[in-house]
């Protein structure tokens, strides 16, 4: 059985979004996750209180129907600049050397930059992916 951070039963999990079942009171309480938001978020990115109904329906429809009905329960996208700003983050801690070229992997929602990469690809896969600008929405420069 695979539980998520919280220790709660994951029943189904369909790309960064999880349906998960907190047995912890006198009742199930069913509830969707995105476990990207959630991680980069401060806790955003969950919806609670699905009614047994509402866990039926989750359980029974598809994977991409799963995802876009996840969307929009729980309000949220992946591609928002907290999730970024998580990101860059964690890209901080990676060390660089002295040819601007990654020293270690770096995982980045499913894309993984290899050691040896240059550190500007990552940056541009950035503003790509979120449509921001590293300088101005993730370094505060004008």
């Amino acid at each position: 059985m695979e539980t998520n951070k919280l220790g709660h039963k994951i029943l189904r999990k369909v790309g960064q979004f999880q349906l998960c079942e907190d047995n912890s009171a006198e009742y199930p309480t069913w509830y969707l996750e995105n476990e990207i938001l959630t991680k980069y978020t401060k806790g955003k990115g969950i919806s609670y209180n699905l009614d047994e109904d509402k866990k039926k329906e989750f359980m029974m429809i598809g994977d991409d129907s799963f995802v876009s009905r996840a969307k929009r329960r729980t309000g949220n996208d992946i591609n928002t600049l907290e999730v970024a700003k998580g990101l860059w983050e964690e890209l901080g801690d990676v060390p660089v050397n002295e040819d601007d070229e990654l020293d270690e992997d770096f995982n980045a929602l499913g894309m993984v930059f290899h050691k040896g990469e240059d550190k500007f690809d990552v940056w541009h896969w950035f503003e790509s992916f979120f449509n921001i600008s590293v300088a101005k929405d993730l370094m505060n420069l004008d």
